[in-house]
Parts: structure tokens; C-alpha cells; sequence
């Protein structure tokens, strides 16, 4: 990952699986699966049957526990698959891993480190699969940028304005370009504009952008920051005469 000219892990992070949870009344009253036996065992019969000790998922006494417990619960319910393993799996939330799988990812790291110290060929620009249920098989997908990341895509744009633009219409532009709610303008010496304070602006609003704020060769001379509620980070603005 190269700052603000690949995908970062953000731009991604919509595809990263979400951690499972189950319905307390599942656990309860009617478990299915031995995952339900173990998280009833987490959730609810350990505080119950040892209010004062927090389950430490690293003691090799309490993991057996658990287990005796997720056991006994699946035995009750006739559920099979309650495991040590799986156990530990579950209140660890624990992503099955294989040591070979492991080895193969670590020498693609390393094959990439060694490409990019020597350059002695391209990197690879994207992200690569590997399967090797049947034979070996690598294929790879083009790892672009989200455009509206709110972590790498949040770099300074060039905005383009009408000499002739006043402020409440600049305000408006950009509040309709980029979708915004209540936004509130500023730049490095203060508030340009406030929705939510706009009464304190009025006398402003019919003003030109360019005699507000500094021009020189069709440039802004200071970067205008917007920040508004629909956005996690803030929106930075390099003016620009047409």
C-alpha cells in the first residue's frame, strides 16, 4: 500500500465480514448449533456460576471449563461438535488458520519486499487469491481506491469558481455538489460560513468570494475546509478562478 496512491484498508473495509453474534433467546431456550452451546456457556452460565472471575480466555483452566460446560449443554440438546478446539474458537473468535496457507502468504510478503528493494520487476498492483483445494491456483483482482474514501480519498480538491460568485451561492454549490447537510466553511483564519449560525452571516452572504478571501494567479491563497455531519472527515478545497 502506497499513502494516498493505492487502496488502503479502508476502502475495503465493507467487505470484511462481520463478527457473528447470536439471539440471547436462541442461547437460552432452544440452541441448534455448538456454537449456541458454547456462547450459552460464555455469555450466560459463566457469570452465573462464577459472578467474581472474569473469563480469561488465555488460562488453560478456564478454556476447560468452558468446555465442560458447552459439553454438557450440547449433550443435553443431543448436539454434536462441541470441541476443545472449537471452544476456544468461539470466545476467541478465532479464524481457523493452516499453517501452509501461512507459509504461502508470508513468501508472497516476502517475494513483494524483495521486488520493491531491487526493483528487478513490477509489484503487483492488486490482490492476489490462492487456492490450492485442487492443484495450485493464484489469480488476482484489480485492488482499486474507493473515490470517496473517507480515509485516502480525503486529499485537497481543486474547486473551480465563477469570478462573478457570491457566498451564499458558493455555499450552496458546494452544499449540493458533494451532498452536505448543515456544513460550516472555514480556512486557516477563521469561519467563512455556518448553517447553523447563518443569522450571524447575513451581512456577508451577497459578498464576492474573491474579496472575502485572498486571490492571486487564479488561486485561492488559502485552503477552505468544510466539515458537515453526513461526512467522517472533512472536505478540503483549493479555489480556483474559471
Amino acid at each position: 500500500m502506497i499513502p494516498t496512491q493505492t487502496a488502503c484498508f479502508e476502502c475495503y473495509m465493507k467487505i470484511v465480514p462481520q463478527q457473528t453474534t447470536y439471539p440471547l433467546c436462541t442461547l437460552a431456550s432452544t440452541p441448534r448449533l455448538p456454537e449456541h452451546c458454547i456462547e450459552w456457556a460464555h455469555v450466560l452460565e459463566w457469570p452465573r456460576l462464577y459472578p467474581d472471575t472474569k473469563f480469561d480466555a488465555d488460562s488453560p483452566e478456564h478454556v476447560q471449563t468452558m468446555y465442560q460446560l458447552s459439553l454438557k449443554r450440547a449433550e443435553e440438546y443431543g448436539i454434536e461438535g462441541v470441541t476443545k478446539s472449537k471452544t476456544l474458537g468461539v470466545v476467541k473468535n478465532i479464524i481457523p488458520a493452516i499453517a501452509s496457507t501461512n507459509a504461502i502468504i508470508s513468501a508472497a510478503c516476502c517475494n513483494e519486499a524483495f521486488k520493491f528493494v531491487t526493483c528487478c520487476n513490477p509489484l503487483l498492483d492488486d490482490s492476489m487469491y490462492y487456492n490450492g483445494e485442487a492443484g495450485v491456483l493464484a489469480s488476482s483482482d484489480p485492488y482499486r481506491k474507493v473515490d470517496d474514501c473517507e480515509v485516502c480519498g480525503n486529499l485537497p480538491r481543486e474547486f473551480e469558481i465563477e469570478e462573478s460568485l457570491t457566498l451564499i451561492q458558493f455555499v450552496e454549490l458546494v452544499k449540493q455538489e458533494f451532498s452536505l447537510e448543515s456544513p460550516n466553511f472555514f480556512t486557516g483564519e477563521g469561519d467563512i460560513y455556518n448553517f447553523k449560525k447563518s443569522d450571524e452571516f447575513k451581512e456577508k452572504e451577497n459578498l464576492l468570494v474573491t474579496k472575502l478571501l485572498p486571490f492571486e494567479m487564479d488561486y485561492c491563497k488559502l485552503q477552505v475546509v468544510v466539515v458537515d455531519p453526513s461526512r467522517k472527515s472533512s472536505l478540503k478545497l483549493n479555489l480556483k478562478l474559471k
